[in-house]
């Protein structure tokens, strides 16, 4: 949604929409300083809005049932603490750390939701400067049985070039 960055490729950069109103922060704000050919990233389209929205979708495959928005802390399994504690550790030894990075146990739920096969889908985030000030969004999708933990998958979202 930025006019600012060359596109990759021969394709013609597009100018923003000074009309629209961006009222959130979009998924796609990152500034890369690489060609990111966005792999297994799908196209949204829908009439046009004056203000910006967040989309969250999944494949055809995964009915979702019951999808709820939360906003509470994401539980930290026992693994996770030790990682945090390690991780702490290890920038405490190095003693090379500009900021406070913050860590998983900082997550926020977004939102649940329930699939027809029994699982419940947790997508979470958190924002960290890192240890070297470069703001990040860290994004955590929760794949859960009976409320036990099967699979995290984790994806960081840079803002602004690096």
């Amino acid at each position: 949604m930025d006019d600012d960055h060359l596109t990759c490729g021969p394709s013609v950069p597009r100018k923003k929409n000074v009309a629209f109103r961006y009222v959130s922060e979009d998924f796609f704000d990152a500034a890369f300083d690489y060609c990111d050919d966005n792999d297994d990233v799908s196209l949204y389209r829908s009439s046009p809005l004056p203000y910006s929205v967040k989309v969250l979708a999944f494949a055809a495959e995964t009915d979702l049932i019951d999808t709820r928005l939360v906003s509470s802390a994401r539980p930290v399994t026992p693994a996770e603490e030790d990682d945090i504690v390690r991780q702490k550790r290890d920038l405490q030894r190095e003693g090379e750390c500009t900021t406070t990075p913050a860590f998983v146990d900082s997550a926020k739920r977004m939102v649940e939701g329930a699939t027809a096969s029994g699982l419940t889908l947790r997508v979470s985030s958190y924002k960290t400067p890192g240890c070297g000030g470069h703001l990040s969004t860290i994004y955590i999708l929760d794949v859960l049985r009976e409320g036990a933990l099967l699979r995290s998958f984790q994806i960081s979202q840079s803002h602004g070039p690096l």
